[in-house]
C-alpha cells in the first residue's frame, strides 16, 4: 500500500497526522466496512498518541525547522490519563512484541526458502538428512497453529481490543497481555535456540562443501511497508 507522503514541490502543503504511533508489524491486514477505495488505512493503526506537548520537525533543503504542538484530550472523554497512559504501555508492548515475531516469522520463511534451494543441490547429498531434519523443526514454527504466525494474529487482535476505546484495559486484558508475553518467550526461544545451534552448525558444513549458506535475512521491504501509520489501500490490497 503506498503511504501518503507529503509533496516535495514548492509551496504550500498540508500533512495531516492521525494522532497515532506507527502501525504494528502485523502479518494480516484488514479494512473497516466502511472503507473508501484507495483512502483507508487499513488495519491494525497505530495506538494513539497521550495528550500532551510534542514538536513538528520540517527538514528541506538542508534546513531543519520546529514548531511546538499540543495535543488535548477530547473534553467528551472523562478516562484519567494514568488509565490512558496504561493502555499506551500495553499497547506499546504488544506492539514491541509484533516488531520481534514478524521479523522471526521474516527470517524463517526466508531460511525455507534458501534450505529448499541448498538441498537440490547435487553436493549437499552428503548433508541432506541433515537438511530435512532442520526443515521439520523450522516449518512449525511458522505452520498456522500454535506458532511464531499464530502468535502475530493473536497479539494483534489483544492490541485492537485495548486500543478499541477509550478506556482503562480491563483486567482481562492485560492477563491477556502477560500469557501472551509468556508464549512470545517460549516461541521466540525456540527459534533462537535453533538459529544459534542446529542453523549455525548447518552452514559451517555448507561452507566446508563449498556450497552456499543457508540465509535468514528478513525482506526488509516488505517490513518497511507494515510500518507506515497512513497506508492506503492498494489496487491489489483493495478493501
Amino acid at each position: 500500500c503506498p503511504p501518503h507522503l507529503t509533496a516535495s514541490a514548492a509551496g504550500m502543503h498540508r500533512f495531516v497526522w492521525d494522532l497515532r504511533y506507527a502501525p504494528p508489524a502485523s502479518l494480516q491486514h484488514a479494512y473497516p466496512i466502511s472503507a473508501i477505495y484507495r483512502d483507508t488505512p487499513r488495519e491494525p493503526r497505530g495506538a494513539f498518541a497521550m495528550p500532551g506537548r510534542y514538536t513538528v520537525k520540517l527538514t528541506a533543503g538542508g534546513e531543519t525547522k520546529t514548531e511546538p504542538l499540543e495535543l488535548v484530550m477530547d473534553p467528551r472523554i472523562k478516562t484519567p490519563a494514568a488509565a490512558l497512559q496504561q493502555q499506551l504501555d500495553l499497547s506499546v508492548r504488544l506492539s514491541e512484541m509484533m516488531a520481534e515475531d514478524f521479523e522471526a516469522v521474516e527470517k524463517v520463511r526466508a531460511g525455507l526458502a534458501s534450505l529448499k534451494t541448498v538441498s537440490e543441490k547435487a553436493q549437499a547429498e552428503r548433508i541432506r538428512p541433515s537438511l530435512n531434519l532442520l526443515r521439520q523443526r523450522m516449518e512449525p514454527l511458522v505452520a498456522e497453529r500454535d506458532s511464531l504466525v499464530s502468535l502475530n494474529g493473536n497479539l494483534a487482535r489483544v492490541f485492537e481490543v485495548i486500543q478499541g476505546s477509550d478506556n482503562a484495559p480491563t483486567t482481562q486484558a492485560a492477563a491477556a497481555v502477560s500469557d501472551l508475553a509468556n508464549t512470545f518467550e517460549v516461541q521466540m526461544n525456540l527459534w533462537r535456540r535453533l538459529e544459534r545451534t542446529q542453523l549455525h552448525a548447518i552452514n559451517e558444513q555448507l561452507r566446508a562443501l563449498q556450497l552456499p549458506e543457508i540465509e535468514t535475512k528478513a525482506a526488509q521491504q516488505s517490513r518497511a511497508a507494515d510500518t507506515n501509520s497512513n497506508d492506503k489501500d492498494a489496487d491489489a490490497d483493495e478493501p
